[in-house]
């Protein structure tokens, strides 16, 4: 899993682990919080990627940024509402939306060639999930 300790709660779907983790004043510090595993995904970046929603909802509610770029890796540009798209999951845009997200910011769509930057509604459409589009 390559990440901290938030990261492998998030990833094995350990939603009290994580509640009580961030309970702690230590684990909501910048660096665990918003410390990116090796993928270069924050913990909620690694929610959304997932279709994780009670670990975004606890993120969120204790001061996790919500529209981050990931900074390296394959993913590299994307935010979460990119993440959610590429991993086809609309629940969690539809969240992301209600949350705020801007559905305008634009990402370096690294599956085309050549790269190109899209929205998250271009890329929805882009990988044919029609339903992720019209949202």
């Amino acid at each position: 899993w390559g990440g901290n300790v938030l990261h492998l709660a998030v990833e094995m779907f350990e939603q009290d682990m994580l509640a009580l983790l961030l309970s702690h004043d230590y684990f909501r510090t910048s660096t665990y919080i918003e410390g990116t595993n090796t993928e270069g995904l924050t913990p909620f970046a690694l929610a959304a990627k997932l279709g994780n929603i009670s670990a975004m909802k606890t993120l969120k509610e204790k001061g996790a940024k919500l529209d981050v770029a990931v900074q390296s890796g394959a993913f590299k540009d994307y935010r979460p509402l990119h993440l959610a798209v590429e991993s086809g999951l609309a629940a969690v845009v539809e969240r992301l939306l209600q949350w705020g997200v801007k559905i305008t910011t634009s990402c370096l769509d690294t599956k085309s060639e050549p790269l190109e930057e899209r929205t998250a509604q271009q890329l929805a459409k882009k990988r044919s999930y029609q339903a992720m589009a019209e949202i």
